[in-house]
Order: C-alpha cells, then structure tokens, then sequence
C-alpha cells in the first residue's frame, strides 16, 4: 500500500499523518488522553496524492503535494484546514506543465505559509527548478490549538 512515502507529526506529538501516494490516501491519527491513538477520516486525491506532505507546529493546517496530477505532470499542492476532527480542503495550487508541483512541500509552524517545491519546472532553463510560495491573507488568524486531548 506504499503508507509512509511521507510523514508528519505535531509539536506536541498528538496529531499523525502519513503519505500513502500508491493508494491516493492521506492518513490521520489524532491522540485522546482516555482512548489513546484514534483514526480521523482520511483524504483521497488522484494517482500520487500524499507524495510530500507538512503539518503546522499545532496540527491546525497541513499541505499534501502530488507531482503526478494533470494531465501533464503539472503537479499539485493542496492546503487544509482542521475542522473539528477531520482535514478540510482550504486551497489548491496548481503547477505549469511537467514542472512536478507538490513533489516537496513545507508548511509554515504557524500554518499561515506553505511551499511547493516544482523540480522540473524550467524558468531559467530546462527542469532548473522553482519553489511557489503561498500565503494566508494577513488579516485571517491562524488556529493555534496543542491541547494534547
């Protein structure tokens, strides 16, 4: 099932995620101080979803690459949000053609940036690279929540 292609884990180690790219499937697991380690809905996503993956600090956002998508390996990068026991879908970026968007990622500790690494994209010649960078609206508040429940 090709589960752990990446992972991740917050600050406080009470949040879980785990790539499983061959099945199109990002796993959660979430810790609860009286029934220990619980299953939190999974995310689906198309061929080579959950590739790279990044969790903020407190767990409260996390971003998923996939390089693969598109008809044209343009990649993708996807932003969730936690809502109330589950990852719900913020925002996607797309890449150009062939550019692999999504192929690394990283989120910002505060949730409020993440990145898309794009290794075969060609702005200063063939598959030189890039990395797009994507922000929250300052005015929006991150979710700061490391209750260990």
């Amino acid at each position: 099932a090709e589960c752990g292609t990446a992972v991740g884990i917050t600050l406080g180690g009470h949040k879980v995620v785990t790539g499983c790219s061959y099945n199109e499937e990002v796993k959660t697991w979430e810790w609860e101080k009286s029934n220990g380690w619980m299953t939190r809905p999974s995310l689906f996503g198309t061929k080579g979803f959950g590739t790279s993956l990044s969790l903020s600090a407190y767990g409260t956002s996390m971003v998923i690459g996939n390089p693969i998508a598109g008809s044209a390996s343009n990649g993708e990068g996807t932003f969730y949000i936690w809502n109330n026991g589950y990852f719900a879908k913020a925002a996607q970026e797309t890449g150009k053609a062939n550019s692999w968007a999504g192929y690394s990622v990283a989120n910002s500790p505060d949730g409020g940036t993440f990145t898309c690494g794009c290794p075969r994209a060609s702005p200063n010649g063939k598959y030189s690279g890039s990395v797009s960078i994507y922000s929250r609206p300052p005015d929006e508040p991150s979710n700061h929540d490391d209750d260990d429940d």
